[in-house]
């Protein structure tokens, strides 16, 4: 028997993805960024096909990740997270710089920037793993690295000064991205072809935490 809440228990960390080609440039959200090698610095992010930021990295081999901190709030997750670049020009009004290899970042509510080399890719189903060379670095802000847990209880409308006495009420989470349904209409109602904001996927992904 397989629990799919035990695996809530990884540590994640909430990274933005940016990517640029043909003119056009674009970011999403992922839970899923780490060092695989350090001599060469190499790294590895999973992207979801089904995202415009997808496409653009495909396309360039190129992209670049901006470490988001605990004074990131939820208007990066609203932003970057919950709409599609093929139907919104999120940097269009969205303050932002660009990294070493001219992919976009974000300074505000980020401790680290990250450019990098695609030199691989790997089909893993709703996602791609990209590993990449790291081409530049730096570190922007001393505040922690937010993590997954960090985002639950900002989604629940706590401060994380408080994340020591909040309790997580009973949700129904994605298991592909770790999304937690907080709509008005119960979970259980919603129509059969009902699929996750963040990554796509269907209902039947998801399971009550």
């Amino acid at each position: 028997m397989i629990d799919p809440t035990s695996l809530f228990k990884i540590s994640y960390g909430l990274f933005l993805i940016g990517a640029v080609s043909n003119g056009k440039e674009n970011a999403c959200i992922t839970n899923t960024v780490m060092q695989i090698t350090s001599e060469p610095i190499r790294c590895v992010a999973a992207v979801n096909k089904a995202s415009f930021t997808h496409k653009l990295i495909i396309e360039s081999k190129k992209l670049s990740v901006s470490v988001l901190d605990q004074s990131a709030g939820m208007d990066i997750f609203r932003h970057f997270g919950m709409q599609s670049g093929y139907t919104v020009d999120k940097f269009s009004t969205y303050e932002h710089d660009a990294c070493v290899n001219g992919c976009p970042v974000i300074r505000e509510g980020v401790c680290a920037i990250f450019g990098g080399d695609v030199y691989d890719t790997m089909d893993v189903g709703t996602h791609t793993l990209f590993l990449f060379d790291i081409t530049g670095a730096e570190t922007t802000s001393d505040i922690p690295p937010m993590t997954y847990a960090d985002y639950r209880i900002l989604k629940s409308g706590q401060s994380l000064q408080q994340k020591e006495t909040v309790k997580v009420e009973e949700k129904w989470v994605c298991t592909v991205c770790h999304y937690e349904y907080d709509g008005e209409i119960p979970f259980e109602e919603l129509p059969d072809d009902y699929r996750c904001p963040i990554c796509g996927v269907g209902k039947e992904y998801f399971v009550k935490a």
